[in-house]
Order: C-alpha cells, then structure tokens, then sequence
C-alpha cells in the first residue's frame, strides 16, 4: 500500500533565533537643544538571541516616522545563543518624530543573513500617538 504524504515547512529549532525585546512607547524620546533644527529622535530596544546556535553577524534597520523615511542602520558582530544586548538609535539632528502619528520600526538581521528557527519575529513597530507625545529629555 503507497501512502501519499503532505508537504509540510518544520521549523528548525537548532538555529538563531533573533527577537526585539523591552521595546514599548516608554523608550522613545526627542532631545532638543537650542531650536528645532537641533532636535534629534532616541529610541532603546534590546536584541536577544532565543535561538540553540550563535548567530553571526547581522544588520538592524531602525525606520524613524516612515512616512518620512528616517532610517539608521547599525551592523552588529554577533550575538550568541541565550545573549542579549540593548542598542539606543538616535537620528540626525533635525530629522525627528514630531508626526503625531509617528511610528519607529525595527527590522532585525535586515539584510537576511542569518538562518533562523523563526524569520517572522524580526520586525516590530511602535507609535506614539499609543501614549501622547514623545518623552523629552
């Protein structure tokens, strides 16, 4: 008797698993200093590798307010298995979130260079507008 199996996608568990942690409305803030011009956006969130293997080196692209397109991206050398590490982003002066509605997202391992267990826990937006304005500091 021949059976007739279903393809099916098995996650694999025994890889990298890299996931946006302590990222919330609460860590976003403007720093102004003389006038607007100046003024920059922060954010801080952390990177954690879940994942059973160390994971090698990756990109992260931060997007401030993309309606506007206000984006930094950072390179990061690795990050090991059970590891995390906290990274604060600021933009160029001038360029800041003052959209009321203005998001910032955050695209793990960007350019796809890292196989991981789980590709769908890697990007992450935030609004202000959830909680009023941005905190100033």
């Amino acid at each position: 008797e021949v059976k007739q199996i279903c393809e099916r996608e098995l996650k694999q568990k025994n890889l990298p698993d890299l996931i946006i942690r302590d990222y919330d409305v609460d860590q976003l803030y403007i720093d102004c200093y003389d006038w607007p011009e100046t003024c920059v956006a922060r954010v801080t969130f952390t990177i954690e590798n879940a994942g059973l293997k160390n994971a090698g080196s990756f990109h992260v692209r931060v997007v401030f307010d993309p309606a506007q397109s206000v984006a930094v991206n950072l390179a990061v050398v690795g990050l090991d298995a059970g590891m995390s590490q906290v990274f604060t982003v600021k933009t160029p002066p001038g360029r800041n979130c003052f959209d009321p509605d203005c998001a910032v997202c955050v695209l793990v391992d960007s350019e796809n260079r890292v196989a991981e267990s789980d590709e769908e826990n890697n990007y992450r937006c935030i609004n202000k507008s959830e909680k009023g304005a941005l905190k100033g500091k």
